[in-house]
């Protein structure tokens, strides 16, 4: 008896830390994700808000940026997101990652009305983040 309580004591510690690895992971994309996204954003732009013409080079780096966000933003567990708070799944993915996909495509399709479009879901994920920005800041980029 004593032997089947170390071992499910054991499976249930095995368990937290497998779930505990689980969401630093799920954290280390999910800030990957955001990361990339913003520096993206970054290079559209100078220091006063001005857009900027980008070489080729320059927007081949955006593009893959935007890319490598939206890998990185498809592997974060939704459990982990749920987890933050309730409308964090929905918005991540709905208006963040859906929105620079839109954009990446509109750009390769040379499809403004995709750009545009991309860029109103971001705009949205601005407005949500805006109003829970400490919350976001603890749970993924602290």
């Amino acid at each position: 008896m004593k032997k089947m309580i170390s071992l499910l004591v054991a499976l249930g510690v095995l368990i937290i830390c497998v779930g505990m690895a689980q969401a630093g992971s799920d954290r280390a994309l999910c800030k990957q994700a955001i990361m990339s996204f913003t520096e993206a954003h970054g290079m559209q732009s100078d220091d006063n808000y001005n857009v900027v013409q980008l070489t080729e080079e320059q927007e081949r780096e955006m593009r893959g940026l935007i890319r490598r966000g939206v890998a990185s933003a498809n592997k974060v567990a939704d459990t982990f997101l749920d987890a933050i708070h309730h409308q964090l799944r929905f918005e991540f993915r709905n208006h963040l990652v859906r929105g620079w996909e839109l954009y990446l495509d509109g750009l390769e399709t040379e499809s403004p009305a995709k750009q545009i479009a991309g860029i109103e879901r971001v705009q949205k994920w601005e407005a949500f983040k805006a109003s829970r920005v400490d919350l976001l800041y603890k749970s993924i980029i602290e």
